[in-house]
């Protein structure tokens, strides 16, 4: 199973005047069995859903329990070793900031500016899982994964946090190289400036 998102937002230009919810409702029938729209809402000409956005908020999940969890196969890292809380917690510190991610970077990624602002990194534990939420103005190819792969090394003593204080400082190391699954990466949130009036109903609708 490859990345989910919960918040994804995207924008379309019609060729006729639709009602926002009959859109929805026409849409419904022509979407993949994964793929469901919580919201329609006109909007701006010129807005554009990836232009506009400051920022995005992701989780990670990994499923710590003594036993694996089958239904949460697709949607969460099975690591083959059980994580503490605390350690997670005392490497995720080490990673906000502005910062140069070169060496966080994947093949794939052609942008030469690899300059990034994560604004917050938390770990939390909900039931058997320990989940990660990360916040940014913007990733590069992969980061999150990247992010995610390193501190769980770390916090597994696969890597010190030399390793890590390295690597974010622009040379590549061992815990550079970590990349979690993509099964366990979510998109939650795209944040806009000024909130638009729709978007606090469809996040509110899309988080439950």
């Amino acid at each position: 199973a490859g990345v989910h998102a919960r918040g994804q937002v995207a924008h379309v230009v019609t060729t006729r005047a639709w009602k926002p919810q009959h859109l929805q409702r026409a849409l419904a029938p022509h979407l993949p069995a994964d793929l469901s729209c919580f919201g329609v809402a006109a909007v701006a000409p010129d807005w554009h859903a990836v232009h506009q956005a400051l920022g995005k908020t992701y989780s990670y999940w990994i499923d710590n329990g003594a036993v694996a969890d089958p239904f949460a196969r697709r949607t969460a890292w099975r690591t083959p070793f059980r994580l503490q809380l605390g350690d997670l917690q005392e490497v995720a510190a080490m990673i906000p900031g502005r910062r140069d991610w070169r060496a966080f970077a994947r093949r794939g990624d052609e942008r030469e500016d690899t300059v990034r602002e994560v604004t917050s990194v938390a770990w939390r534990a909900e039931g058997d899982f320990m989940v990660c939420a990360i916040d940014g103005a913007g990733f590069i190819y992969r980061q999150v994964r990247s992010l995610v792969g390193a501190m769980v090394a770390v916090a597994n003593a696969s890597c010190t946090r030399e390793d890590l204080s390295l690597a974010l400082s622009g040379e590549p190391t061992a815990a550079s190289a970590q990349q979690a699954p993509a099964r366990g990466l979510c998109l939650e949130a795209v944040r806009y400036e000024p909130e638009p009036a729709w978007h606090a109903v469809g996040t509110a609708a899309i988080g439950g």
